[in-house]
This record gives C-alpha cells, sequence and structure tokens, in this order.
C-alpha cells in the first residue's frame, strides 16, 4: 500500500508542480497529502493539534491559490513542515514540530535503516515485502511497453495513436521531479520524530520548580545586581526616550532618507532592546531569584524598564506612521509595524514570565505560536494591492514599486482612474509583459482569472 502510495505521489507531485510556479495545484497537492496521512494515520490526524495544523496548512494553500505572493508561497511550505511534524509526534512544541518536519521530508523514510530491527523475521518480511512490489510493477511494466511496441509496429493506426500521444513532458528532468516527489510521500508516510528532541521538549516545564532550598546569600548578590543593572538601564532608557520624543517634535522637518534611516534605525534599537531585556530578565529570573521574598523592588524595575521599551516601540510607530503619510506605504513600512506588534507581544509574555515564575521554554513557546498565527493571517490579505491603492489615492506614485508588487495589484492598475493611460503604457507595458507569461491551470490563481476577464495591458 505505501509503495502504491508512494509513485502516486511522485505522478502527482510531477504533474502538478513540474515547471509550475506555486497557485491552484498547492491545494490539490495539500488534499491529496491529507488524504494519504488519513489513510495511514488517521487517529492521529483526529488530534487537535494536528487538525490545527492541517487547517492552517490548507488555509495557506487557499491563500496561494487566491493571490500568490512570496509571504504566503513561504507560510505554506511552513505550514506544512509544521504539519508533518505534527503528525509525527503532535505533542511537541510548535518549534520542534518544524524540526522534526524537516527531518521527516528529507530523510523519513531512510530513518528506519538506522534503527536496530527488532527481529529477524521482521526484516525478511520488509524485504519480502519490498521484492514483491518490485515484481507486482516491474515486471506488468516491462512487458507492457515491449507488447505496446511489437503491436504499434504491426499496426499502423495503433502506430499513428502512439504518435499522436503527446510523451514530451516524460523528459529527465520531469522523471526526477517524480522521483523527488515519491521520496517525499515515502518520508512523509514513514515519519520518525527525533527522539532526542521530543524528549528534552516533553521535560521542558512552562513553570519554574519550586526549589526545596533558597540559597540566600546568591539570592542577595543576584537581587542586587539585577537591581543595579536595571536602574541604569532605566536611566539610559529614559535619556534615549526623551531625545527620541525632540527628534519626533521635528519629524515634519527631515528629510525622506533621513526619516527612513531613523526609522529603521528605531526598529534595531528596539531589537537590541528588546533581545537585552529578555536575555537579561531570563537570566536573573531563571532560578532561586523568583522565589526570594525580597525581590519586589528588583520585580518593580523590571516592569518599568519593559514599560519604557513599550514607549519605545510608541516611538517608532509615530516616525513608521509619518513615513507612510508623507512618503507612501511600503512593504518595508508592513514589516516594520508587524515586527513593532510582535515586540509589543514579546514583552507581554515576558511580563507574565516574571510575574507567573515561568520559565524560557515558555517564552519560545508563546512567541513563535503567535507569531506563526499571525503571520499567517497577514498572508490572507493582499497587501500588493492595498499598498497600491493606498499609494494612488495619496498621490504617492512609485512606478518601480506598483512593477515590484505586479501582479498582485493588477487590478488596481487597470480599474483606477487617477493613473492615466499614458503612464501605463510608457512605464508598465514593456515591463508587466515580462510577468505575464502564460500560465497553466496549476499556477493559476484566482487573481489571474479576475485578469482575464479584463483588458491585459
Amino acid at each position: 500500500m505505501k509503495s502504491i502510495l508512494s509513485i502516486l505521489g511522485g505522478i502527482v507531485f510531477a504533474y502538478l508542480f513540474y515547471s509550475q510556479g506555486m497557485g491552484l495545484n498547492t491545494v490539490f497537492y495539500t488534499v491529496f497529502i491529507l488524504i494519504i496521512l488519513a489513510l495511514q494515520q488517521k487517529f492521529v490526524l483526529l488530534k487537535k493539534p494536528v487538525l490545527v495544523s492541517a487547517c492552517l496548512w490548507l488555509g495557506t494553500a487557499i491563500a496561494v491559490s487566491w493571490h500568490s505572493n512570496k509571504l504566503n508561497n513561504f507560510m505554506y511550505c511552513l505550514m506544512g513542515i509544521q504539519t508533518i511534524g505534527a503528525v509525527v509526534y503532535y505533542q511537541s512544541s510548535i518549534y520542534i514540530k518544524w524540526i522534526n518536519g524537516i527531518f521527516n521530508i528529507l530523510f523519513g523514510s531512510l530513518h528506519r535503516f538506522f534503527e536496530k530491527p527488532q527481529t529477524t523475521q521482521i526484516k525478511e518480511k520488509s524485504s519480502t515485502s519490498f521484492l514483491q512490489s518490485l515484481k507486482y510493477f516491474g515486471i506488468p511494466t516491462f512487458l507492457l511497453i515491449v507488447f505496446l511496441l511489437l503491436y504499434a509496429n504491426s499496426n499502423p493506426v495503433m502506430q499513428n495513436i502512439l504518435d499522436n500521444i503527446d510523451f514530451s513532458f516524460l523528459n529527465g528532468l520531469w522523471i526526477f521531479t517524480a522521483f523527488l516527489g515519491s521520496l517525499l510521500t515515502a518520508n512523509i508516510s514513514m515519519g520518525q520524530p527525533v527522539e532526542e528532541l521530543v524528549k528534552f521538549d516533553k521535560n521542558s516545564k512552562n513553570e519554574l520548580l519550586v526549589p526545596s532550598h533558597l540559597d540566600l546569600s546568591l539570592c542577595k548578590e543576584q537581587n542586587k545586581i539585577g537591581t543595579y543593572s536595571l536602574i541604569a538601564l532605566n536611566v539610559l532608557l529614559i535619556f534615549f526616550l526623551i531625545t527620541e520624543f525632540v527628534f519626533i517634535t521635528q519629524i515634519t522637518y527631515q528629510p525622506a532618507t533621513s526619516l527612513s534611516n531613523a526609522v529603521h534605525q528605531g526598529v534595531y534599537t528596539s531589537i537590541a532592546s528588546i533581545v537585552l531585556a529578555l536575555i537579561i530578565i531570563v537570566y536573573f529570573f531563571r532560578g532561586q531569584l523568583n522565589f526570594f521574598k525580597k525581590n519586589q523592588s528588583l520585580r518593580k524595575i523590571a516592569y518599568s524598564w519593559l514599560v519604557l521599551n513599550l514607549i519605545l516601540i510608541g516611538s517608532v510607530c509615530i516616525k513608521n506612521y509619518t513615513y507612510i503619510i508623507n512618503f507612501g506605504l511600503t512593504p518595508k513600512r508592513l514589516g516594520v509595524m508587524i515586527y513593532l506588534f510582535l515586540c509589543v507581544i514579546g514583552i507581554i509574555t515576558v511580563y507574565l514570565k516574571i510575574k507567573h515564575k515561568l520559565t524560557f521554554t515558555y517564552l519560545l513557546r508563546r512567541n513563535s505560536y503567535i507569531a506563526t498565527l499571525l503571520l499567517v493571517m497577514y498572508s490572507w490579505v493582499n497587501w500588493d494591492a492595498i499598498m497600491t491603492s493606498y499609494n494612488i489615492k495619496n498621490n504617492h506614485i512609485d512606478t518601480e514599486l506598483f512593477y515590484e508588487l505586479y501582479p498582485g495589484n493588477a487590478l488596481i492598475l487597470q480599474e483606477n482612474p487617477s493613473i492615466k493611460k499614458q503612464i501605463i503604457k510608457e512605464v508598465y507595458s514593456p515591463k508587466i509583459s515580462e510577468k505575464s507569461t502564460k500560465k497553466d491551470w496549476q499556477s493559476k490563481t484566482y487573481l489571474d482569472l479576475q485578469l482575464e476577464n479584463h483588458d491585459t495591458y
């Protein structure tokens, strides 16, 4: 059964993806893989973590078939990896699912060769099963080809039928693609978790264990070091925020390049600040100090530092928003907004870590889950069209940007009356023709179908 599914998986994979982009084929392939998993591991597939991952994978496939872009293509692949990892071991953290998924996609079917055989009987049965599958498919296929050629050679009508069949797709690269698809299907159907990682993840708890004995001298020393360090960092961040306030009051007089540099520098600063806050807080609140009764001052200072970091994020938001108002909405500006939102989530989880005496593992699990879910939802939106529409309405015409966002913004460029036909013909026609290659149904999207109902450039 597994051999049949592997061969079928290779044919389906090559048919859907050989010389094709990502589009409608992702939906068909996702459904195909989920059916295979349902046939072989239906009880596992009904587990909540597996169902959630499978639904997110199918959701990203639908997003790709709706409007394909780099983000939803990446998220489609990531959700596929996560689904395979969840099937292999559904009770693991999301990042362990990614590792298990990658491992099984690459080496799943080879994993059994590195395991110690349980009995000689099992080994012989496995070997016999493989030879039987080879006989069942290899011998009939060979005989079919031989007699087909003989019959065609003796009958001109049959020869004509064979000549009219297009076998051009059966080239070496197509066969190699089918082989990769078969290997991928076999790897998925024979998945095994990375045992060491699974055990490590299983033993990693979200809550800190209450120590049986506190080393008071060590706790006092760590409490003093943490207090002095965070006070110094609070003072430094307050001074920096004052300079930020001065800059924001003068922001309308800044040129585009200066404002852009300031926004990105603010992002880099917030990255360093959040990472530093995470490292320091995790270091000081990693063990016994969490249960030291005289750590209230340190906790309050840590909370104040988190609040100051939120203010820092707010200042970067203001600079980013000002740039958008004055110079237009671009992918970088959207990226900054997403990153800042994730920073806020990170600060909230760090606060919860301190308050409820949680571990660093909790931070990894919670933040990776939220970030993944956010990016999945983000990939559903056609931001190319939104950016183009916003910039046109606010008279931020950037022809190079519009070209980079094509074909996601094609309908906006065609339908919006604010863009003159002369600009479309002179600027977009030669460039868009390079991207507007004819697609087969496998790589078409809903956006492509909409474009077919409009006049093309």
